[in-house]
């Protein structure tokens, strides 16, 4: 919902299992004097969407509800718990499902094909780029990767010395290790989902 009571259009992250610390925490980052978010008198650069999103938009997607109490970060020293709240709040989940038309912010674990990949994000010259398997299946998700492997893929795009990424999917340069590992951790804890995503190299 935007500041005028408008919905915001899909292409706007829905978090709406973030904990209330981490959304004051953010606010209090954008109204800091960090030089990352100085004033800049650059006009912004109006969205234009589709004719066909803006009437999604009136007609068909409406804004998810308010939550009727308080969420609490996790605990941090459950590894599982913190994992899980770190692969719904950067949105691996929704990505890394069947489809972004059926994904389920409110419960991320309904999500059709949760973390089984498979599904169709566009990189910059619009070509589809499947999203990998990230469930612990030995043969098409990520049961052999190690720990160490999975925390290198994710924050620096290399596994076993090899590009391991590419757009839409980037680096998360700035997780540490204990995050990493944490979404590593809980991501082992799915059923195995035998669903075999061709890597699209290009």
């Amino acid at each position: 919902i935007k500041k005028d009571g408008q919905y915001s259009p899909p292409y706007m992250a829905k978090l709406p299992v973030m904990a209330d610390e981490d959304l004051n925490a953010i606010i209090a980052f954008l109204r800091s004097d960090d030089p990352l978010v100085n004033p800049d008198p650059t006009p912004d650069t109006p969205s234009k969407p589709s004719f066909l999103t803006k009437m999604l938009s009136r007609l068909e997607w409406k804004p998810l509800p308010m939550p009727d109490k308080s969420i609490p970060l996790p605990d941090s020293t459950n590894t599982i718990a913190m994992g899980k709240y770190l692969a719904h709040n950067l949105d691996c989940f929704s990505c890394h499902s069947a489809d972004f038309k059926t994904n389920n912010f409110l419960q991320p674990e309904l999500s059709e094909g949760y973390f089984a990949g498979g599904n169709k994000p566009l990189d910059f010259d619009g070509r589809v780029k499947l999203t990998a398997n990230l469930t612990p299946d030995k043969e098409t998700g990520i049961g052999n990767w190690s720990k160490e492997q999975f925390i290198k893929a994710l924050k620096y795009g290399q596994k076993d010395g090899e590009p391991a990424l590419s757009y839409p999917m980037m680096p998360y340069t700035q997780l540490t290790d204990k995050e990493a590992g944490a979404i590593y951790e809980y991501l082992q804890t799915l059923d195995p989902v035998k669903n075999k995503v061709e890597r699209s190299l290009y």
